[in-house]
This record gives C-alpha cells, structure tokens and sequence, in this order.
C-alpha cells in the first residue's frame, strides 16, 4: 500500500517476542530515571531492544530461553522499591560510568583552567 506509514515495534533481542512494554520504576546505574523495557515472554529487562517493521517482526520466531544455561551471565533487575521484576545480562557498565564521570571531571578541570588563564591576562593588560 503505497502512501501508507510502516509501523515499527519494539523486539526483544533475546527471544524475538513483540511482548515488550515500558517499565517505569527502574533507576539506571547512574541513579537517573530512564526508560526501561521489559519483555513479558522471557523476562529480559533492558534499556536497548530491536525496534523494526512490523511485518519484519512478524516474521520473526519467538524461541524459549532457558535461563539456566544463562546462569552466571545474567543478574536480576530490580525495581525502586526492591522487587525483582526481570533480568540483563551482567556488563561493564559501572566501569564506562566511572569513566565517563573521569572524563567529565577532567573537562571540568580544563574549563576551569582556561577560565583562570584568561583571567590572568585580563589582569596582566590591565595592571601591567
């Protein structure tokens, strides 16, 4: 149907279910409240899934996932007030945030010393 606007929905990555919705009480490793998606078929809990067409989705095979074979790979997710509500794989992502807020320091840093300069030269034209 020509003219007519595709319609995308959200995949999951691990067991291609379209049973994917917004879970609004998870707080990400930085503290912040950002959207997470939780899938209702295997209960994979994450930020990141596969958005595509829906005809494409359709296509697609909803596989069983055995979460033993996954054992030591996966980690709970857990909601605000404590409640297990899914699971993710284990990542770094406590290292790329300490990284990043280095990194932000580091830029700080910097900002403050250009600042301390200029000042410096405003001070010298003026006084000197």
């Amino acid at each position: 149907m020509e003219g007519q606007e595709e319609k995308y929905v959200l995949v999951c990555p691990v067991c291609n279910s379209r049973e994917v919705y917004p879970v609004t009480d998870v707080a990400s490793i930085d503290g912040a409240f950002q959207t997470f998606y939780h899938c209702n078929h295997c209960g994979f809990t994450s930020q990141f899934f596969v958005e595509m067409e829906e005809k494409e989705a359709s296509k697609l095979e909803v596989k069983e996932v055995d979460l033993e074979k996954l054992k030591g790979k996966i980690i709970p997710v857990v909601s605000t007030n404590n409640r297990v509500i899914g699971w993710t794989f284990k990542t770094q992502n406590k290292k790329v945030v300490s990284t990043a807020f280095n990194l932000a320091k580091l830029i700080g840093l910097m900002l403050l010393l250009f600042l301390a300069l200029g000042l410096l030269s405003i001070f010298l034209r003026l006084y000197v």
